[in-house]
């Protein structure tokens, strides 16, 4: 007998979109009912009145099925919250160190409501904010959200930062994303910033993220 599997419809924020298939797409997603999610949405290069372009940076609403293949997009609309068709190739090297970092920190489909919010609020201020500055902070913020306590570590030495860049680091983890809010620090304190992530990646978190590599080669 034949079961039809029951549909879900979930809030999205399109991290990642890769072709996948003959005309389909895979899509890495932050939602506020199951975190990270991968999905797939067959056929999505040609139906796009029905799916949608499923662009990074794009709040969706999904509604899902699961079968044997994973979960698959059967419908979704949404609005984009950047626009990442005016990106450079050193502005997508940039953004892409967060979701990898992400990939990093969060398994999928456990609930991270916080990460919803942090991701939410880091893709629409893109458009108006630094892109560099903007992926570092949020970059640092989930790595709290994921368990970790860079504070704690710098304070303990553990973490190369001198005082300034321990001021700079409290500075930017209690950053609350409104539009208004700005940071101002030298970019010599932006670079150290950027060059301890990756420490605190490999020493503390235990993962290679060529991503954030690239974060400090190309910007700085």
């Amino acid at each position: 007998m034949n079961i039809e599997r029951p549909e879900v419809t979930v809030c999205g924020l399109v991290l990642t979109s890769r072709d996948s298939g003959v005309a389909g797409k895979r899509l890495d997603i932050i939602t506020r009912e199951n975190g990270r999610m991968i999905v797939f949405a067959p056929q999505s290069r040609r139906n796009r009145p029905r799916i949608g372009t499923l662009l990074p940076g794009s709040r969706m609403h999904l509604t899902l099925r699961r079968d044997e293949a994973g979960w698959q997009v059967l419908q979704s609309e949404g609005t984009v919250l950047v626009d990442v068709m005016t990106w450079t190739y050193e502005d997508w090297l940039s953004y892409y160190a967060f979701p990898l970092w992400l990939a990093e920190l969060f398994p999928t489909e456990e609930r991270e409501a916080k990460l919803y919010e942090l991701t939410e609020r880091y893709l629409t201020l893109l458009a108006s904010k630094h892109l560099v500055i903007s992926t570092l902070i949020a970059c640092w913020q989930a790595a709290v959200l994921a368990g970790y306590a860079p504070m704690v570590l710098a304070e303990n030495g553990k973490l190369p930062l001198d005082a300034e860049g321990k001021a700079a680091l409290r500075l930017i983890l209690s950053y609350r994303w409104n539009p208004s809010e700005t940071i101002t620090l030298k970019n010599g304190i932006w670079i150290r910033l950027a060059q301890t992530l990756i420490y605190f990646a490999e020493y503390h978190v235990g993962v290679d993220v060529p991503a954030l590599a690239e974060l400090v080669k190309e910007k700085y």
